[in-house]
């Protein structure tokens, strides 16, 4: 659907001669076609994120990093843990211009909880290396799987009840 929007988008462009309602001047290496191509590739652009770059973004030290985050942010809910909800949650997010994260959703929900979360978590993380497109940085969307796994059923009435 988006491909044909943008094909449509440039073949409307193409033809009328008209970028930013400004007039196409006949360059000999240049042609419409390019000039189009340009416009729609800068349409896309204001306001939103790519999906892809050149240079996708990274985590202040690379993956590794990002799980060790994670792993150490992330409070099981007791609710789900009660129950043995586990599964992995899809956040995904805009890492912008500037490496600050925005735009969170929930690309694949398990449950509230753990839906809830994995949010809470992403909204915690520092600044990325932002990622880079004809060596500017632009923003782009970026997915994160976040995996709840319960290594043993908790003992809950262990858990209430401290040793002194």
């Amino acid at each position: 659907m988006m491909r044909r929007l943008l094909f449509t988008a440039f073949m409307m462009l193409a033809m009328c001669g008209t970028v930013y309602g400004q007039e196409v001047k006949s360059d000999p290496q240049v042609n419409r076609a390019e000039h189009a191509a340009r416009a729609i590739s800068k349409l896309t652009e204001v306001n939103k994120a790519w999906h892809s770059s050149e240079q996708m973004p990274e985590f202040p030290g690379g993956d590794k990093a990002l799980m060790d985050f994670l792993r150490t942010h992330i409070k099981y809910p007791m609710h789900a843990a009660k129950f043995g909800v586990e599964g992995r949650v899809v956040v995904t997010f805009v890492v912008q211009r500037d490496g600050s994260v925005t735009d969170f959703k929930i690309a694949k929900s398990v449950d509230k909880e753990l839906d809830e979360e994995a949010l809470r978590v992403c909204k915690l993380l520092p600044k990325f290396t932002p990622a880079t497109k004809d060596g500017e940085p632009v923003p782009v969307w970026y997915t994160l799987p976040v995996t709840f796994k319960l290594n043993k059923k908790p003992d809950f009435e262990e858990m209430a009840s401290p040793k002194w």
